[in-house]
Formats: structure tokens, sequence, C-alpha cells
């Protein structure tokens, strides 16, 4: 009767510590997250945008608006949080000019994760470099998203970093194009 226990124990915590506990704005993290982005939808889906939020590196919830099939003008949202994703709504897209995919990304073609980590080391080295903050900082949310008012997919896919200062409770934000050049700041 012990070995049955210990059994059951060892496979009950096989079982939970299996359960993803989800994704921080940490480098290996992010590369994680866009590899099971691209098993979970498959590398040829569209996005118009990746959400990731959370604080103190965890508690983030991702929300994801994809389609396998652009030309559908149809999309799903998805949210991962506490280990599983779930569908929350079907979004019907109304495109005005030009090709659904004009207003879309794919992961590893117009965006990619290791982009997101260069631009929130970069936004945190800004604040502590250039605006003089030494105070504890947290990233908040980071945001990948296509703007509805795009001319080209340079400045139309844009990055959000935002960050929190665990000091002073004050948050700033840094947008970039997809290139990485910063469009603007709110400090």
């Amino acid at each position: 009767m012990r070995n049955l226990g210990l059994i059951l124990l060892i496979v009950i915590g096989g079982l939970l510590s299996s359960c993803k506990d989800g994704y921080n704005f940490e480098k290996e993290s992010l590369q994680v997250l866009s590899t099971d982005l691209q098993e979970k939808f498959t590398d040829k889906a569209w996005y118009t945008s990746i959400i990731i939020r959370g604080q103190n590196k965890t508690h983030n919830k991702v929300t994801v608006d994809v389609t396998e099939d652009p030309n559908s003008l149809k999309q799903e949202q998805w949210t991962f949080e506490s280990g599983f994703w779930e569908k929350k709504s079907d979004i019907s897209l109304l495109i005005q000019a030009g090709a659904p995919t004009d207003y879309m990304f794919q992961i590893g073609q117009e965006i990619d994760f290791a982009t997101v980590s260069q631009l929130i080391e970069k936004s945190i080295a800004d604040l502590k470099d250039v605006e003089n903050i030494t105070d504890l900082l947290d990233v908040r949310m980071v945001s990948i998203k296509s703007s509805p008012e795009m001319n080209n997919k340079e400045e139309g896919i844009l990055y959000t970093i935002s960050i929190f200062n665990m000091t002073d409770g004050k948050s700033y934000s840094y947008v970039y194009h997809a290139n990485g050049n910063l469009k603007n700041k709110h400090i």
C-alpha cells in the first residue's frame, strides 16, 4: 500500500510539473513562446496582434488574434493563461484596400521574438542610461500589433514595450517600428 501511495505521488507530481506555468519577458521564455505559437497555430499562421501582459515575471497572459487563412477575413482570438489555451472569440475583418496579408504578420517573417528581447533590453537601458532612472523596473506588457492605418509593414507593425517603476509607480512606454527604430516613447 505504501508503494502504491508513493507511485501515485510521483505520477501526480509529474503531471503537475508538466503543465506550463506560462511565459515571461526573459529572452529564453520569449523564444519558447515563439515556438509554442508556431506549434499551436502552425508556422504559416497570420497574426494582427500578439500581446503579453503580466508582472514580476509571473501571472502572464498571452492574447493573440490569428488566422490560418487570411483571405477568409476571419480570425480567432486565443488567450493563454494558467497553462491552458482558450478560444475567446471569432473576429471578422473589414479590409477596404489591399490584400488581407498587407495588414498581418507572421512569426519569423515580419516579426520575431529575438527582436522583442532586444527592444526590451534597449528600453530598459534607455530608462537607466538616458533618463537616469535607477529604480527597480518591471516589464508589464509587450504588444506586437498591426496598425489599421499602415502604408507599409515596416512602419505599420508596431512593438510596444510597457515598463513599470516598482519604486515610484510610474509607467513608461516605448513604441518601435518593425525594423526596431523608435517611433516614440512616453516617460
